[in-house]
C-alpha cells in the first residue's frame, strides 16, 4: 500500500515537472 502510494506521488511530481519545464 504505501509503495503503491508513493510510486503514484512520484509519477505524479514527475508529470507536474515536466508540464512546468
Amino acid at each position: 500500500m504505501r509503495g503503491r502510494g508513493y510510486c503514484g506521488f512520484y509519477i505524479l511530481v514527475f508529470w507536474v515537472r515536466d508540464m512546468f519545464l
